[in-house]
């Protein structure tokens, strides 16, 4: 094979998915391991196993040296993910800088810029508000440091402490009996990461094989676990059911709890939950439903939860929009005496949404997160 023009061998080596298949291929001969080589083999597992893009001019080293010395050690860890924080959660990515070989972990934060209420109500006699519109929601986000790994060095610098960690002992198991500042050293291909409707874990939970975790300050033992996000694209297709384009991050108004982040997800065979105010007198399972749960909570229904989800299209006129009976979900401080009432789902656009509580005589605004 050898004899046979480059390009037919490379076009032949494109097929292959797995690096270690390229492993193979480059013990072969001295003309495969130059084909093996070929930074545009590289390129393409880049983006396709870690979705890695960006302009060419940033680039600092070959696509092989970015795939075998960062994303192999580090890849697992890019992404989005919800920490456990009592109550509150919290959204964190961690992202490449590819400019300066680094690895940077952030939290986001949202506030409402909006002079306006945030959450309308409604009299008894109204079946709701409609002054609620998106001028109530303006969502501003900034994004505070927690770590930054010099993939070269491979050094850590937790910024709530200002503590560099100068070697890879950070990299363990999880032990309660131990003070930690570490990553699950599970394996995690980005096709595995697990949804957080699969990671409704208790406040007490400990951390699992595929969490990340980290102290919340390197000189004690408290700790923060953080849980992997797998965020579904939203999906326009005709063969699509029409919740499907919903899917993603969102945010939204809770009253005087301000702004949370919730997960948007078209689930299927959702089992719906009894309402206390009437619609739904016994479990049911709905073969399509828009479900939304917090990455951020408050005391009241904290992160994990389900919020409200979307479960019926109510019957209207053809020139009417589309809109959705629902359940959403109310609770005492303490996450006391939870239940879930009746609401109304109206989409707006592709990318707001309005929600009516019924029994709390309020709507609420939801938008999609453009960060």
């Amino acid at each position: 094979m050898d004899k046979l023009p480059y390009e037919l061998l490379f076009s032949i080596a494109t097929h292959l998915d797995s690096p270690k298949d390229l492993c193979s291929l480059s013990q072969v001969s001295s003309l495969f391991l130059s084909i093996s080589r070929d930074d545009r083999i590289w390129k393409r597992l880049c983006y396709q196993l870690y979705n890695i893009k960006f302009p060419l001019n940033e680039m600092k080293q070959s696509f092989y040296d970015l795939f075998t010395k960062i994303l192999v050690p580090y890849g697992r860890y890019l992404g989005y993910w919800k920490s456990n924080e009592k109550y509150f959660g919290g959204l964190i990515n961690v992202y490449l800088n590819i400019s300066d070989g680094t690895i940077t972990g952030e939290k986001f934060k949202v506030l409402n810029a909006s002079l306006g209420a945030p959450q309308l109500f409604f009299d008894d006699d109204d079946d709701e508000d409609d002054e609620a519109d998106e001028s109530f929601l303006k969502p501003v986000y900034t994004k505070i440091k927690l770590f930054t790994i010099d993939c070269q060095s491979h050094q850590i610098l937790c910024h709530q402490c200002n503590v560099l960690h100068s070697e890879l002992s950070w990299i363990k198991n999880f032990d309660s009996n131990q003070q930690y500042f570490g990553l699950s050293q599970e394996a995690l291909p980005i096709n595995e990461r697990s949804s957080l409707v699969e990671h409704d874990h208790n406040l007490m939970d400990s951390p699992e094989v595929r969490d990340i975790y980290f102290t919340r300050n390197c000189s004690n033992d408290s700790s923060i676990v953080y849980h992997p996000l797998s965020i579904p694209q939203p999906r326009t297709g005709d063969n699509n059911h029409p919740l499907a384009r919903f899917n993603g991050l969102w945010v939204g108004s809770y009253g005087g709890h301000g702004l949370e982040l919730l997960y948007f997800e078209l689930y299927h065979d959702f089992t719906c939950p009894i309402t206390i105010d009437g619609t739904s007198k016994d479990v049911e399972i709905v073969p399509n439903a828009l479900v939304a749960r917090k990455i951020s909570g408050d005391p009241n229904v904290p992160h994990s939860k389900i919020s409200f989800a979307a479960t019926h299209a109510i019957e209207a006129d053809s020139d009417s929009p589309i809109c959705y009976e629902g359940i959403g979900q109310i609770a005492h401080t303490g996450y006391i005496d939870a239940k879930f009432i009746r609401t109304k789902i109206m989409p707006i656009s592709e990318d707001v949404l309005k929600v009516t509580w019924y029994a709390l005589h309020h709507t609420s605004l939801f938008k999609r997160c453009l960060f």
